[in-house]
């Protein structure tokens, strides 16, 4: 159970760096359509409360994880040359 939480808080930070780097890179079309889309999911199933209809939110939150293990790769790769 502990090893899952652990799992989770990373790719919840892995996502939050995603996120500050496509603020900071100014990409505002990639934050809105995300974040809109994502609300409007999130807004259609928070009254029933049951977790599985939140997997629409995932997919758009999978956008900001990925982007910041773009950016993380970037500057390994940085730091190695």
């Amino acid at each position: 159970m502990i090893k899952k939480n652990k799992n989770v808080i990373i790719v919840i930070f892995i996502g939050l760096f995603g996120l500050f780097n496509l603020f900071q890179k100014k990409q505002y079309n990639i934050l809105i359509f995300s974040t809109l889309s994502m609300m409007y999911f999130y807004g259609l199933v928070s009254w029933n409360g049951n977790t599985r209809y939140f997997v629409p939110v995932v997919i758009y939150m999978s956008f900001f994880f990925g982007y910041g293990i773009d950016k993380i790769i970037d500057l390994k790769n940085k730091i190695k040359i």
